[in-house]
């Protein structure tokens, strides 16, 4: 059970000093961790290893779970790093931890955009003692795709129609603060997404977050093999994939979801996970449709 510990100045200080937000890959150490403590988060909080990064994962709610297995489908993905600090005075581009060509240039933190906004930078105060609050955003995805390196960040709420206007000030300033570093900023809720796709990423990532990568070639030749068994029942598909690779039903449930995960096998995800279901497949453009951090979705905060 979760402690009733609360945010102080103390604390923050002591995150500061242990490296809370530094770091990339299995390195990175999140801002804001699920441990006994920190204090609880209002949602459900997942820990996951992700074999990728090769570290533990830090999740707070059953959204930043799922923005998650989103993210990780992307092309390109390099590491994604959870409960990342926003910088609170100027400084060096996030990218430049990844690639010598970014660690020139400084941009601005969030008290000089807080400022500018004339909005009032959050604060923590206890006793007389008092630190700067710093903003997270829950996902900050690195990508390189033909050398050319990039990053999403990533803001998940319940919804938007609750939000107070002090709620909305801050996901704007947030965007602000990823605009002034040409970085895309994205707010994902459930309304931009199916909630069928959500429900089956958090059925299958058992077979793909946690375990070693099947090679793309693999992937490939999984796929091409499937092509010619869509509207049979998947049961019956795994069978058939173990049949030709590897003759046990988990490397076939990895070579299968992998293979999905991973875009090359684009299966309709509104279709389930259940083994009676028979599998269905879209064109490459409508499954990167339903993937709203690869599409591009995003709800308005303003």
């Amino acid at each position: 059970m979760r402690t009733t510990r609360r945010f102080t100045p103390r604390l923050i200080r002591r995150w500061r000093e242990m490296g809370r937000g530094d770091g990339r890959l299995s390195a990175y150490s999140p801002w804001h961790q699920v441990t006994r403590g920190d204090p609880a988060s209002r949602g459900r909080s997942h820990l996951l290893t992700w074999a990728q990064s090769g570290r533990l994962c830090h999740f707070l709610s059953d959204g930043e779970l799922i923005a998650f297995y989103f993210a990780t489908m992307l092309p390109g993905v390099v590491d994604i790093r959870e409960q990342f600090p926003l910088a609170l005075e100027r400084g060096p581009h996030e990218l430049g931890l990844y690639s010598a060509e970014y660690i020139t240039g400084v941009f601005p933190g969030t008290v000089e955009i807080f400022r500018a906004a004339a909005a009032k930078h959050p604060e923590l105060k206890h006793h007389g003692d008092a630190e700067l609050w710093r903003l997270t955003t829950d996902l900050l995805v690195t990508r390189r795709i033909d050398g050319i390196w990039s990053l999403l960040a990533v803001s998940v709420k319940p919804g938007v129609d609750g939000l107070s206007p002090r709620a909305r000030e801050l996901l704007l300033l947030e965007k602000q603060y990823w605009q002034a570093r040409g970085v895309s900023w994205l707010l994902l809720t459930p309304g931009q997404y199916d909630a069928r796709v959500g429900k089956c990423l958090q059925r299958t990532a058992p077979w793909v977050i946690p375990c070693e990568q099947v090679d793309q070639e693999s992937r490939g030749q999984c796929a091409a093999a499937v092509a010619d068994l869509e509207g049979i029942p998947l049961n019956r598909v795994l069978m058939s994939v173990a049949s030709i690779f590897s003759g046990e039903m988990a490397e076939a449930q990895q070579l299968f979801w992998q293979s999905v995960w991973h875009g090359q096998l684009p299966l309709d995800l509104r279709r389930g996970w259940r083994a009676e279901e028979p599998i269905e497949l879209l064109s490459s453009e409508e499954f990167a449709l339903l993937n709203p951090l690869w599409s591009g979705r995003s709800a308005c905060c303003s």
